[in-house]
């Protein structure tokens, strides 16, 4: 004879599937930078992502600390702010 008890049994939680997201920002430097070009330029993911030529997620991945861009990338951010400081009319034919 066994004795069964009267309380509910807890839910079982599901298992995570693969590799858990991660979607906190993390503050960088670079980060602070490419996010403050982006409002100054008055421009979208998309469009920031088409003016450094890399995909969306690239972008993002970038804006959010994630990923740092390559010395290459770094470098056509400082030549295109230069750009627009000392020839705003030029740069305005950059913007997407």
């Amino acid at each position: 004879m066994t004795t069964q008890s009267n309380e509910p049994k807890a839910p079982k939680t599901p298992k995570p599937v693969g590799r858990p997201r991660v979607h906190a920002k993390r503050e960088t430097a670079t980060a602070a930078r490419l996010l403050a070009t982006q409002t100054r330029l008055g421009l979208t993911d998309a469009s920031m992502a088409r003016y450094l030529g890399v995909p969306v997620s690239t972008w993002r991945n970038w804006a959010c600390g994630h990923r740092e861009p390559g010395a290459v990338t770094a470098r056509l951010l400082d030549v295109l702010d230069a750009v627009e400081c000392l020839a705003p009319d030029m740069h305005k034919h950059l913007l997407p």
